[in-house]
């Protein structure tokens, strides 16, 4: 059995990152490569992609970036809408940033409002100190901005130095030595990531925001006083 008309197969790796969303727009299925009566999904600009569907003989679909995108799009994770070229023209289609489910424009414009806003007021780079790699990928969206994504550390000196380097905010991840401080000082709730069931970063904005409440008095200095006060007295990484 043939597949129906609007059904397609992805040729390149962007269009098959984008499968989902353009079975979504199309009302068509993602079928194997070179599948019968299937047309050829191909991303704009793709000569060899282009080139491939041609000498197969096939129809294609030209998919390339709409005109409402957040700043966090990528093809790998999804874009807010994309332009598809095909038998009855180009048309735009809008989706959810977080469901990549279809929306309407209005929908659409409204949420990547929002994230361009939380985009731009990561206005300086991030710091972060002690943050396993494993859990970098999930945090790294939280800081990025318009200077670049965070940088990451694992020791104070190299947290200040970094600071000091790009001008940035100092951002602290030590819940398992200091679980008080940060279960005092939690992520802000419209940054802090769905169903986390604690804190897990405490964020020092020097020269801007008050300073932590006082550790209890154990006889040790923590390494956040210890870079607060380096920072204090050497110039605060802004």
């Amino acid at each position: 059995m043939e597949a129906a008309s609007t059904d397609f197969f992805a040729i390149g790796p962007t269009v098959r990152h984008l499968c989902a969303e353009i079975a979504a727009a199309t009302g068509g299925a993602c079928v194997r490569f070179g599948r019968s009566g299937a047309r050829a999904a191909v991303w704009r600009g793709d000569a060899l992609s282009a080139r491939l569907a041609a000498a197969l003989g096939r129809h294609t679909l030209v998919v390339e970036p709409g005109p409402l995108l957040s700043p966090y799009d990528t093809p790998a994770t999804g874009l807010a809408s994309l332009r598809i070229h095909g038998p009855d023209g180009a048309r735009v289609h809008h989706f959810d940033p977080w469901t990549r489910r279809p929306v309407s424009p209005e929908d659409c414009a409204e949420k990547v409002a929002w994230l361009a806003a939380r985009f731009a007021e990561n206005d300086r780079r991030v710091v972060y100190v002690g943050i396993s790699k494993w859990k970098r990928p999930a945090l790294d969206v939280f800081a990025a901005g318009p200077a670049g994504p965070p940088v990451h550390t694992m020791t104070v000196a190299d947290a200040v130095a970094a600071g000091r380097r790009h001008g940035a905010r100092v951002q602290c991840a030590w819940p398992v030595w200091w679980p008080e401080r940060c279960a005092q000082n939690p992520i802000p709730s419209r940054t802090r990531p769905l169903n986390t069931p604690a804190p897990m970063v405490l964020c020092l904005k020097t020269r801007e925001s008050r300073s932590p409440p006082d550790p209890p008095n154990t006889g040790q200095t923590h390494p956040l006083d210890t870079m607060r006060n380096t920072l204090a007295r050497g110039g605060a990484a802004r």
